[in-house]
């Protein structure tokens, strides 16, 4: 259900924001779809707290032992938008983990729409599944996507 805002701007902003949104859960399907034969897929929604304030989403799949790669969507508190992608390397067999404890470290990049910002980052993570499906979320970086803390969920499929 969209809101109208008294603001027309502020309306197609929301507008850019659902399609954006919409279009990293299609192409994580479809993805998805054509990684069939991995076994690790999930959905991350994190809030980032740091330099680029805002809501993360990104649909995360499986494309080598221990290693994965996700379209991300980017919605900051000032309304800037991005997308952008993710490659994540799991050191759970390295560190000799075991459930319920992910840790990763990767790359992204990603493009900021408004600000005209491309840029690449870097980050490390954790993991704790607290559920079969469920996991919590904590990751510290730099980057045009993630600069400073995210916290945030995960539901794996």
């Amino acid at each position: 259900k969209f809101y109208i805002c008294a603001d027309l701007t502020k309306t197609l902003k929301l507008m850019k924001i659902y399609k954006l949104l919409l279009l990293v859960v299609v192409l994580g399907m479809g993805v998805n779809t054509a990684k069939a034969q991995e076994d690790y897929t999930a959905l991350n929604m994190l809030i980032n707290l740091g330099e680029v304030n805002g809501i993360n989403v990104n649909y995360e799949f499986q494309v080598a032992d221990a290693i994965t790669v996700a379209p991300v969507a980017l919605v900051d508190f000032d309304g800037d938008f991005g997308i952008g992608a993710k490659g994540t390397y799991y050191f759970d067999a390295l560190f000799n983990l075991t459930d319920p404890w992910d840790t990763y470290a990767g790359l992204d990049l990603g493009y900021k729409f408004d600000s005209g910002n491309f840029g690449i980052g870097i980050f490390i993570g954790g993991e704790w599944h607290f559920a079969d499906k469920w996991g919590l979320l904590l990751e510290l970086g730099g980057g045009n996507l993630s600069f400073g803390a995210a916290v945030g969920a995960a539901v794996h499929f």
